[in-house]
């Protein structure tokens, strides 16, 4: 770096994690091995959601700007001209910014889709006749969805379906049926949605397997004609194996574990809407796999679990009377606010950690910018509990 021995940006919380409404605060160190010429130095929070999707030979974009603040901590803020001179040596620039109470969370499509909700720090030397100095660091932004304020988010939820001897084209009689239901609709990552379902095969003619999948689906926008583009991404799965002719399939309280993901709906975002769903595959023998018996559930994912699953977490672990748990303090939100009111959760709901989402990380450096120094690749971290079952 020639003269320049160090120039980073230092977060003062070790989570970098951060929910709308609270402050972010930092230093810029700089250590130079020579006075430096320049313009100024600058440090800038910013936060950008962006959607780029192909359809056809069509390039289709959505951008939305959420926050762009700059601070001058030396010399003249960015384009108004002056020089000053920093002195050799170790320096240390402190910084605050306050995030927006209505600032959504962090989000990342799938690798190289150009899909996300993305918050930065970025340091900027202003050099005369030189390449600036520019160091980039990328934070989490946790938005909060209450469970406990979705209406139906405790209630349980059904699918049933079948296939006859129509899709089958050949002389059958009977049908596969299929009957699947969760004991309810929401859920927080770590904990696992217990899956109730039966497949019967009265046609006869056996079963190839079963699946269940979490998918995450994201929604862009409508054209003129009311059409949805869309992302789908499969999350998790679980698979029985082939069914004997006749017979049927038992899915008694299986579990499929949620990982690290954004919540459910993007609150603040209004370039994309985000939704998951079970989905169910019954895959029968000598069907083209647009035939085959299909059936989805809806699920919610959120930050904040609801009250009766901490209850039963905490019977089961005989940590505590289910009957002393008081409720959260709340205020009821709609699933497609774009304002994320604050939930306060007690003590007896159990202090989540973070992790790092379960996609794995992304290249955040842009073509333009090839001398930026700092967090090139990135991965969002999202409320997730190790105690929920």
């Amino acid at each position: 770096m020639g003269n320049t021995k160090r120039f980073v940006i230092v977060i003062t919380s070790p989570q970098m994690v951060f929910n709308p409404g609270e402050c972010i605060e930092g230093q810029v160190h700089v250590d130079l091995a020579a006075d430096m010429k320049m313009r100024g130095l600058s440090v800038s929070c910013t936060s950008l959601g962006e959607a780029v999707w192909r359809r056809g030979n069509q390039i289709h974009r959505a951008k939305e700007d959420y926050l762009n603040l700059k601070l001058t901590l030396y010399g003249h803020p960015p384009n108004e001209g002056g020089e000053v001179v920093l002195p050799a040596g170790t320096h240390v620039f402190p910084f605050k910014f306050v995030l927006p109470n209505d600032l959504p969370g962090s989000y990342e499509g799938e690798k190289g889709a150009g899909i996300f909700v993305r918050h930065w720090l970025r340091a900027v030397m202003d050099r005369p006749w030189k390449t600036n100095k520019d160091y980039r660091i990328m934070f989490s932004v946790a938005s909060i969805l209450d469970l406990n304020s979705i209406p139906d988010a405790a209630e349980p939820v059904q699918v049933r379906g079948k296939r006859d001897p129509s899709v089958m084209c050949c002389c059958y009689s009977g049908e596969v049926t299929a009957n699947f239901r969760l004991d309810k609709k929401g859920y927080v990552p770590g904990e696992s949605i217990v899956i109730h379902g039966e497949v019967v095969d009265c046609l006869n003619i056996g079963i190839t397997a079963v699946f269940v999948e979490l998918f995450r689906k994201t929604i862009f926008t409508k054209d003129a004609n009311g059409i949805i583009y869309d992302d789908l991404t499969p999350v998790a799965r679980l698979r029985h194996s082939r069914v004997a002719a006749g017979g049927s399939d038992l899915w008694n309280g299986e579990k499929l574990r949620i990982p690290p993901l954004a919540p459910s709906y993007l609150p603040g975002c209004n370039i994309m809407d985000l939704n998951y769903y079970l989905k169910i595959t019954v895959q029968l023998p000598g069907l083209k796999v647009g035939s085959h018996l299909v059936l989805t559930l809806p699920i919610i994912i959120g930050t904040v679990p609801l009250y009766s699953t901490v209850r039963q977490n905490m019977a089961v672990d005989g940590t505590t009377d289910p009957q002393e748990i008081q409720p959260v303090m709340s205020q009821p939100q709609s699933s497609g606010m774009s304002h994320p009111l604050p939930a306060y959760t007690p003590d007896d709901i159990p202090p989540p950690s973070y992790q790092e989402c379960v996609f794995g990380k992304v290249d955040t450096i842009n073509d333009d910018e090839p001398h930026t120094a700092g967090d090139k690749t990135y991965a969002p971290l999202y409320t997730y509990y190790e105690s929920m079952v």
